[in-house]
């Protein structure tokens, strides 16, 4: 059973789904204890690439709670909805409508779970990134598959493999939240990848 603050907050997300919240109630969105250490963790990273284009792939309607302000952000999801926020695009993440080589930064937050090819959607967000670019993937680490519509579960250590074997250099693999006493073994865990210079564009997993 939810609790009276846990149901405040889901009325939040549903009203933020409509573009119908003030100032006030986005901060608190943007500062809630789920949010403020995805943030945290992204506005460290992100520092080292200001000024290149970033791409939050699988954003939904939420960017605005949990990227760093001050970076020129591109959004992709399959919801219509997302046409609502800025340089956004509605699309398959296994084929986007980007050149080659496009973002210096890709994100995959909390999607990866939902995804029935995520190894075609990691492809495709290679393709797209800029050499010497950060991929990175933020997921709930766990065995939750089947729970929430989750289709997948996401390893890190299975991911971190894929993702050097299309010719990347992991640099960090970190835990950001531990939800142990809640849910046994559950973890949101952050991997991040430079792309090798020398990668080719695309990488075959058929």
């Amino acid at each position: 059973m939810t609790s009276k603050n846990e149901q405040d907050l889901y009325g939040l997300w549903e009203k933020f789904s409509g573009k119908q919240i003030r100032n006030d109630e986005l901060e608190y969105l943007a500062e809630e204890k789920f949010n403020r250490p995805i943030k945290a963790f992204l506005e460290q990273e992100f520092s080292q690439n200001i000024g290149e284009k970033i791409l939050d792939v699988g954003s939904g309607l939420y960017s605005d709670t949990y990227l760093p302000q001050g970076h020129e952000v591109y959004s992709v999801d399959w919801l219509p909805q997302v046409k609502k926020i800025k340089k956004s695009y509605v699309c398959n993440v296994e084929s986007m409508p980007f050149d080659d080589n496009a973002f210096g930064v890709v994100l995959l937050k909390q999607v990866y779970g939902y995804l029935i090819n995520p190894e075609k959607c990691l492809d495709e967000m290679a393709r797209v990134l800029k050499p010497n670019g950060l991929l990175m993937v933020i997921d709930w680490e766990g065995n939750l598959k089947g729970e929430n519509f989750r289709v997948e579960n996401f390893e890190p250590e299975k991911v971190a493999s894929k993702v050097k074997s299309m010719g990347f250099e992991i640099t960090k693999s970190v835990r950001l939240i531990d939800r142990t006493k809640v849910i046994k073994d559950v973890y949101l865990t952050a991997i991040v990848a430079r792309k090798n210079s020398d990668v080719s564009i695309r990488v075959d997993l058929e």
